[in-house]
């Protein structure tokens, strides 16, 4: 079989031109190099990056010689670094590859190249395939290796190791064999030399049709993506927050597995779905977190806010003059002998100079923070105060109080406290002006 054709016809697919610079990973077996010969043979403005682990000693240095010799008969520009491991290390295969991964995208922001090519190919995907079986993956798990991840490409992914050995023959290419490959200590050798083979040798069309099969998960797995797109966009949101009604709720958890995706996409793990499931049955304030969002009921709806930890995060305010612009835009001037006039408009708070001792500090309201309310004869929690306002639980959440030695002097936006009120004939007013939440 002639590679050549359909790996051109790949590339064209995958939107790539013959001058797009294009980084690829060259290990100096014969999957990479066969790789390397495709793209060159096709055209393509390319550069090989190696990496030397040290794991095999002298064999691994010998693979470097080795593609760097390849490069140097394609005249082609080659990049290699050493980058060591712990042999001992359980998860050096993960390890290593994060390590490689980094530096090619590295070599592409400092070389300016818009890919990297890997040789990923058909016996790869099955591989992967049991491998997520074996760890009771869904959908995602199941299609196996992507064919495109940003701007990583396996174009050869079409092709099974077969093809690409006869290939090489056929083209008299040479190239590195690793040792290594044909032991059992790792995962994927033990499905390579295992299930995977017991798995070929059922039929001809085993491999082949496994592979149909996985691109059938695939195009599955795209479908529910583009779904969730779909929902997601469908929802209420507000300055990043959004808001899921009860009817919604309840079709996503009836329409598995679009939960799965949608809930993915906020940060929650596969873990938290069966809770989350049963979240339509809990109060309004309950709340659970996942790596990005967090969720709480709020009456008739479901709140999904960017986990954003500000919670502890204290603005001093030194001078009697100024502007912060974040967390929330705020303005104050202090001015002598002002007349005394009543102020009805909660954005803007007019203190009585004298009482407040600098610095303020501005943060977050606190479960247990109490305050005198302007007009009122006695404290009142903060919490309780907020929800005689009526307020949602997004909007408490965003919430400031202002504070002059322990003391709350505002409820940022909302009410003063009566003791730091202006009164007549004070020497000066502090006045504050909230700008944008």
């Amino acid at each position: 079989m002639n590679l050549l054709k359909p790996f051109r016809k790949k590339m064209r697919e995958l939107g790539i031109q013959s001058d797009t610079p294009l980084l690829i990973a060259v290990s100096g077996g014969m999957d990479s190099i066969v790789l390397l010969h495709l793209a060159v043979n096709a055209g393509h403005n390319v550069a090989v990056a190696h990496v030397n682990f040290k794991l095999r000693g002298a064999e691994s240095d010998a693979d470097q010689d080795f593609v760097k010799g390849v490069c140097k008969d394609f005249n082609i520009p080659f990049y290699t670094e050493v980058l060591k491991v712990n042999k001992g290390k359980d998860n050096v295969q993960i390890v290593a590859r994060n390590l490689r991964y980094n530096w090619f995208e590295m070599l592409c922001e400092k070389n300016g190249f818009e890919f990297v090519l890997t040789a990923h190919h058909q016996d790869d995907k099955i591989e992967t395939f049991f491998i997520n079986l074996l760890r009771g993956s869904g959908i995602t798990g199941l299609r196996s290796i992507p064919e495109k991840n940003e701007n990583i490409l396996r174009p050869i992914l079409q092709f099974s190791k077969s093809e690409l050995l006869a290939y090489a023959e056929r083209s008299e290419i040479s190239w590195r064999e690793d040792a290594s490959n044909k032991k059992t200590d790792y995962l994927r050798n033990k499905i390579r030399h295992g299930i995977a083979k017991d798995f070929s040798e059922l039929s001809d069309s085993a491999n082949a049709n496994l592979a149909k099969s996985i691109d059938f998960l695939t195009e599955a797995n795209q479908y529910f993506e583009n779904t969730a797109a779909v929902f997601i966009h469908s929802l209420i949101v507000e300055e990043g927050i959004y808001s899921i009604s009860e009817e919604k709720w309840d079709f996503l958890f009836g329409a598995k597995p679009l939960h799965k995706y949608v809930l993915e996409f906020f940060g929650f793990r596969s873990d938290q779905f069966e809770a989350l499931r049963t979240f339509g049955e809990s109060q309004s304030g309950r709340r659970m977190e996942g790596e990005r969002y967090m969720i709480y009921r709020d009456r008739n709806q479901f709140v999904l806010e960017p986990k954003q930890d500000v919670s502890d995060l204290e603005i001093p305010i030194n001078s009697p003059d100024g502007e912060i612009k974040s967390p929330i835009q705020l303005k104050w001037e202090t001015s002598q002998n002002q007349e005394y006039t009543p102020n009805s408009d909660p954005n803007l708070a007019f203190l009585n100079f004298d009482e407040l001792k600098f610095p303020l500090l501005l943060r977050k309201w606190r479960d247990g923070d109490k305050f005198i309310p302007l007009g009122m004869p006695g404290s009142k929690k903060v919490s309780d105060f907020l929800t005689d306002q009526k307020l949602s639980i997004p909007q408490k959440n965003k919430t400031y109080i202002l504070e002059s030695a322990g003391e709350i002097c505002w409820v940022v936006g909302m009410r003063i406290d009566d003791r730091f009120k202006s009164v007549e004939n004070q020497k000066s007013t502090f006045m504050v002006k909230l700008i944008k939440v």
